[in-house]
């Protein structure tokens, strides 16, 4: 019996585990990506809304000023 099949059991638990950690790496650099991306998105959304209410607020206001409404 070579020393590959004696210790077989253990080599496969070994690349179990390694199989095992790899995949958790990358569930969390995937998960904080993903937080980051969410973040980012919430970021432009309300710059968005903001440059929406700040637009209308624009309009209205040359609206009130082309017809004389204060």
């Amino acid at each position: 019996m070579d020393v590959i099949e004696r210790f077989k059991g253990e080599f496969d638990a070994i690349e179990f585990d390694m199989a095992r950690k790899t995949q958790e790496a990358i569930v969390a650099a995937t998960s904080e990506k993903d937080a980051k991306i969410a973040e980012l998105q919430a970021e432009v959304d309300k710059a968005r809304d903001e440059g929406r209410e700040e637009g209308g607020r624009s309009a209205i206001d040359e609206i009130k000023r082309r017809f004389g409404i204060l």
